[in-house]
Protein backbone atom coordinates (compact mmCIF):
# COMPACT_ATOMS: atom_id res chain seq x y z
CA UNK A 1 0.00 0.00 0.00
CA UNK A 2 1.25 3.50 -0.76
CA UNK A 3 -0.03 7.05 -0.79
CA UNK A 4 0.85 10.13 -2.80
CA UNK A 5 -0.58 13.60 -3.28
CA UNK A 6 -2.15 14.94 -6.46
CA UNK A 7 -3.78 18.28 -7.20
CA UNK A 8 -7.58 18.11 -6.70
CA UNK A 9 -8.27 19.11 -10.33
CA UNK A 10 -5.93 16.43 -11.58
CA UNK A 11 -7.57 13.79 -9.38
CA UNK A 12 -11.02 14.50 -10.87
CA UNK A 13 -9.70 14.25 -14.44
CA UNK A 14 -7.72 11.12 -13.62
CA UNK A 15 -10.72 9.43 -11.98
CA UNK A 16 -12.88 10.12 -15.08
CA UNK A 17 -10.16 8.71 -17.35
CA UNK A 18 -9.66 5.65 -15.12
CA UNK A 19 -13.35 4.79 -15.27
CA UNK A 20 -13.51 5.39 -19.05
CA UNK A 21 -10.65 2.92 -19.44
CA UNK A 22 -12.72 0.29 -17.66
CA UNK A 23 -10.97 0.22 -14.29
CA UNK A 24 -13.22 0.08 -11.24
CA UNK A 25 -10.89 2.07 -8.99
CA UNK A 26 -7.62 3.99 -8.75
CA UNK A 27 -6.11 0.98 -7.00
CA UNK A 28 -6.99 -1.30 -9.92
CA UNK A 29 -5.58 1.21 -12.43
CA UNK A 30 -2.32 1.76 -10.54
CA UNK A 31 -1.98 -1.99 -10.06
CA UNK A 32 -2.21 -2.38 -13.84
CA UNK A 33 0.31 0.41 -14.36
CA UNK A 34 2.66 -1.21 -11.84
CA UNK A 35 2.45 -4.59 -13.55
CA UNK A 36 2.94 -2.96 -16.94
CA UNK A 37 6.03 -1.12 -15.76
CA UNK A 38 7.45 -4.23 -14.10
CA UNK A 39 6.48 -6.81 -16.71
CA UNK A 40 5.77 -4.81 -19.87
CA UNK A 41 2.40 -4.39 -21.49
CA UNK A 42 0.87 -7.65 -22.51
CA UNK A 43 -1.97 -6.13 -24.49
CA UNK A 44 -2.90 -7.75 -27.78
CA UNK A 45 -2.04 -4.89 -30.13
CA UNK A 46 -3.94 -6.34 -33.10
CA UNK A 47 -7.32 -6.74 -31.45
CA UNK A 48 -7.03 -4.13 -28.69
CA UNK A 49 -8.62 -6.68 -26.30
CA UNK A 50 -8.27 -7.22 -22.56
CA UNK A 51 -4.85 -8.33 -21.30
CA UNK A 52 -4.20 -11.08 -18.81
CA UNK A 53 -1.39 -10.55 -16.31
CA UNK A 54 -0.47 -13.13 -13.70
CA UNK A 55 -0.68 -11.67 -10.21
CA UNK A 56 1.65 -12.43 -7.32
CA UNK A 57 -0.68 -15.07 -5.93
CA UNK A 58 -1.00 -16.81 -9.29
CA UNK A 59 -4.54 -15.50 -9.85
CA UNK A 60 -5.18 -13.96 -13.24
CA UNK A 61 -6.32 -10.39 -13.40
CA UNK A 62 -8.07 -9.16 -16.52
CA UNK A 63 -6.98 -5.62 -17.20
CA UNK A 64 -8.10 -3.40 -20.08
CA UNK A 65 -5.43 -2.23 -22.48
CA UNK A 66 -3.45 0.66 -21.09
CA UNK A 67 -3.66 4.04 -22.85
CA UNK A 68 -1.26 4.64 -25.74
CA UNK A 69 0.23 7.65 -23.95
CA UNK A 70 1.18 5.43 -20.99
CA UNK A 71 2.69 2.83 -23.31
CA UNK A 72 4.77 5.53 -25.04
CA UNK A 73 5.92 6.89 -21.67
CA UNK A 74 6.85 3.38 -20.53
CA UNK A 75 8.73 2.70 -23.76
CA UNK A 76 10.83 5.83 -23.23
CA UNK A 77 11.18 5.67 -19.44
CA UNK A 78 11.30 2.10 -18.19
CA UNK A 79 14.76 0.50 -18.32
CA UNK A 80 15.00 -2.39 -20.77
CA UNK A 81 17.25 -4.44 -18.49
CA UNK A 82 16.39 -6.55 -15.49
CA UNK A 83 17.18 -5.76 -11.87
CA UNK A 84 19.61 -8.68 -11.91
CA UNK A 85 21.44 -7.20 -14.90
CA UNK A 86 21.64 -3.81 -13.17
CA UNK A 87 23.15 -5.48 -10.09
CA UNK A 88 25.61 -7.39 -12.27
CA UNK A 89 26.61 -4.25 -14.18
CA UNK A 90 27.14 -2.35 -10.92
CA UNK A 91 29.36 -5.12 -9.61
CA UNK A 92 31.44 -4.96 -12.79
CA UNK A 93 31.92 -1.20 -12.35
CA UNK A 94 32.81 -1.72 -8.70
CA UNK A 95 35.40 -4.36 -9.65
CA UNK A 96 36.93 -2.15 -12.33
CA UNK A 97 37.14 0.93 -10.12
CA UNK A 98 37.20 -0.14 -6.48
CA UNK A 99 38.64 -3.61 -6.07
CA UNK A 100 41.83 -2.43 -4.27
CA UNK A 101 39.87 0.02 -2.10
CA UNK A 102 37.38 -2.61 -0.95
CA UNK A 103 40.16 -5.13 -0.37
CA UNK A 104 42.18 -2.73 1.78
CA UNK A 105 39.53 -0.58 3.47
CA UNK A 106 36.38 -2.72 3.34
CA UNK A 107 33.06 -2.32 1.58
CA UNK A 108 31.51 0.04 4.13
CA UNK A 109 34.26 2.66 3.90
CA UNK A 110 34.41 2.25 0.11
CA UNK A 111 30.64 2.67 -0.13
CA UNK A 112 30.55 5.80 2.02
CA UNK A 113 33.31 7.43 0.01
CA UNK A 114 32.45 6.37 -3.54
CA UNK A 115 28.79 5.47 -4.08
CA UNK A 116 27.96 8.75 -5.81
CA UNK A 117 30.87 8.29 -8.21
CA UNK A 118 29.76 4.75 -9.09
CA UNK A 119 26.18 6.00 -9.55
CA UNK A 120 27.44 8.66 -11.97
CA UNK A 121 29.55 6.16 -13.92
CA UNK A 122 26.56 3.84 -14.25
CA UNK A 123 24.33 6.72 -15.34
CA UNK A 124 26.86 7.74 -18.01
CA UNK A 125 27.09 4.17 -19.32
CA UNK A 126 23.41 3.23 -19.30
CA UNK A 127 21.29 6.34 -18.88
CA UNK A 128 19.71 4.75 -15.79
CA UNK A 129 19.72 6.35 -12.35
CA UNK A 130 20.21 3.85 -9.54
CA UNK A 131 19.41 4.50 -5.90
CA UNK A 132 21.71 4.56 -2.92
CA UNK A 133 20.13 1.30 -1.73
CA UNK A 134 20.77 -0.32 -5.15
CA UNK A 135 24.41 0.62 -4.77
CA UNK A 136 24.61 -0.57 -1.16
CA UNK A 137 23.26 -3.93 -2.31
CA UNK A 138 25.82 -4.07 -5.15
CA UNK A 139 28.73 -3.31 -2.80
CA UNK A 140 27.50 -5.90 -0.29
CA UNK A 141 27.01 -8.55 -2.99
CA UNK A 142 30.42 -7.78 -4.51
CA UNK A 143 32.11 -8.15 -1.12
CA UNK A 144 30.32 -11.41 -0.37
CA UNK A 145 30.93 -13.04 -3.74
CA UNK A 146 34.58 -11.94 -3.99
CA UNK A 147 35.58 -12.34 -0.33
CA UNK A 148 38.37 -14.87 -0.93
CA UNK A 149 39.88 -12.85 -3.75
CA UNK A 150 39.68 -9.63 -1.71
CA UNK A 151 41.39 -11.25 1.29
CA UNK A 152 44.12 -12.70 -0.94
CA UNK A 153 44.76 -9.29 -2.50
CA UNK A 154 44.92 -7.58 0.91
CA UNK A 155 47.35 -10.22 2.25
CA UNK A 156 49.58 -9.87 -0.83
CA UNK A 157 49.68 -6.10 -0.39
CA UNK A 158 50.48 -6.38 3.31
CA UNK A 159 53.24 -8.90 2.58
CA UNK A 160 54.67 -6.64 -0.13
CA UNK A 161 54.72 -3.68 2.29
CA UNK A 162 56.40 -5.79 4.95
CA UNK A 163 59.10 -6.88 2.48
CA UNK A 164 59.67 -3.27 1.41
CA UNK A 165 60.49 -2.18 4.97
Amino acid sequence: MFYFRLDAGLIEKLDRRIHRLGYASRAEFFTAVSYAVLLGTLADETTNQTSTIQGQSGLSQHLPTLPDSLKIWMEKSVPKISEEQILSDLQTIIRENLFPVIAMKGKDIAFTSTWKDIRDIYREQTGIWVTESDLKEAYTAFDAVNRTELIRYREEQMEYRTNQE
